[in-house]
């Protein structure tokens, strides 16, 4: 929108405000739910047309410290993001959109068949680029070893939505440390991976982040001992016993039963009651813990009181878990440990410092090419996924009555011209 600082200064002023106005209805909430032992709907309605009424309020204060350039520009970036959520026609048969923009468009007259025959051209076109993004990267490896990232990956990240994974495995940078002794840390690198922006127009730019020191504290360490040893595929693949698994549980168990103290202390420190504690899973099937705070005003205070009263604790714990294994497990459980890692990291990561960096056997011509080749293959997915987008909304548009062609396309504005454009959203919208 190419706001001046004074504008930005001013606009933000106005977000406080709406922020503090919002915690006050919240704390309404909060309070009429502690006099009620059951919920009153007539006054929860009263308070989200409160909320409303803020959200309304503080819309017309921004609209009036826009020029008329500039709200135009902000609705057009609306425009775009309601269209990549909803899809064009059920965004145009909306009647708060209709007489926001003054059309007349009936949502029966217009034929769904051809939206969804677009969502499934996307999903062909989505197919396309991907493949044709692989090759542009893996171009000077040979047909073997093709055949093997295939084999190992392709099925892996070709997915709905694959093309914004497939980019941010592109990105990836190669900075990882490893330290591969077992009673200082099983695994402990951290990569360089790339941030990936979604914009409110349906684009999609890849930020690379700043690199930085990490510091692993005692309880990361713990954590990542814990999740490791209770998986069944790690117990499998370091031969743990059953007596070995029952000495971790009493261990994980005196953890657990030392950190409900710790968070209930740290409760009653910062006057705030827990609801309880709800145990949850972790993806690879292990256990995690999930606190209910009531009403926390400051949830990273919190947080952090409670790992730095939990640090000491969490070492002797980690400690202990580590002599129940048999220095060969502790090398098989740093060996395991390190691959599942660099496999969750991606492709990029799995070629330059995991398994498949050894079935390949790529030449330091090949080496040296692949991130060249990547960034390559970001910028053909940039430019062929903003191409499919345009033509996409421009048939979609030829689509409606030709006396409100003109109309809506001045609503869509100009054509994305940054990062990728998100061709699965469009694609879900449209089949609706």
């Amino acid at each position: 929108l190419s706001l001046s600082l004074q504008k930005r200064k001013k606009i933000e002023s106005l977000s406080e405000g709406l922020i503090k106005k919002i915690e006050a209805v919240l704390e309404t909430v909060s309070m009429v739910e502690r006099k009620n032992s059951e919920r009153e709907e007539s006054n929860h309605e009263k308070l989200s047309n409160k909320i409303r009424q803020h959200f309304l309020g503080f819309i017309q204060d921004v609209d009036s410290e826009l020029t008329p350039a500039q709200r135009s520009r902000l609705r057009q970036i609306q425009t775009r993001f309601l269209i990549r959520r909803n899809g064009l026609f059920d965004f145009l048969g909306d009647e708060s959109v209709q007489a926001m923009f003054g059309l007349e468009l009936q949502k029966n007259g217009i034929d769904s068949r051809i939206a969804k025959g677009l969502s499934a051209q996307l999903k062909d076109q989505e197919k396309r680029i991907f493949d044709k993004a692989l090759d542009v990267w893996l171009a000077d490896w040979t047909k073997e070893q093709r055949q093997i990232f295939d084999r190992e990956w392709k099925k892996a990240i070709l997915s709905p939505g694959g093309l914004g994974q497939l980019t941010w495995h592109l990105a990836y940078e190669k900075t990882m440390e490893f330290k591969d002794e077992p009673q200082e840390d099983l695994f402990r690198f951290r990569p360089n991976t790339p941030v990936l922006l979604h914009g409110a127009e349906g684009n999609v730019k890849v930020l690379k982040p700043f690199k930085e020191k990490v510091e692993f504290s005692g309880l990361q360490q713990l954590y990542t001992l814990q999740r490791a040893v209770n998986s069944s595929f790690v117990q499998s693949s370091i031969e743990l016993v059953e007596f070995q698994q029952n000495e971790i549980a009493k261990i994980n168990d005196e953890f657990a039963r030392y950190k409900s103290t710790v968070i209930a202390s740290t409760a009653r420190q910062f006057n705030i009651s827990v609801r309880g504690v709800v145990e949850g899973k972790y993806s690879d099937g292990s256990r995690k813990e999930v606190v209910l705070y009531d009403w926390p005003e400051d949830m990273g205070k919190i947080d952090a009181a409670n790992e730095k009263s939990l640090q000491k604790k969490a070492r002797s714990c980690r400690q202990e878990i580590l002599d129940v294994l048999l220095p060969t497990q502790l090398q098989f459980l740093n060996q395991v440990s390190k691959r599942l890692k660099i496999r969750s990291l991606g492709p990029m990561a799995d070629i330059e410092h995991g398994e498949l960096c050894e079935l390949l056997q790529l030449s330091e011509m090949q080496k040296q090419s692949l991130h060249r080749n990547a960034l390559k293959a970001i910028d053909m997915i940039e430019k062929e996924t903003r191409q499919v987008w345009r033509d996409s909304l421009s048939e979609l548009v030829s689509a409606l009555p030709r006396h409100l062609q003109g109309k809506i396309r001045q609503m869509i504005g100009k054509p994305i011209t940054s990062g990728h454009c998100d061709l699965h959203n469009l694609r879900i919208a449209l089949a609706r």
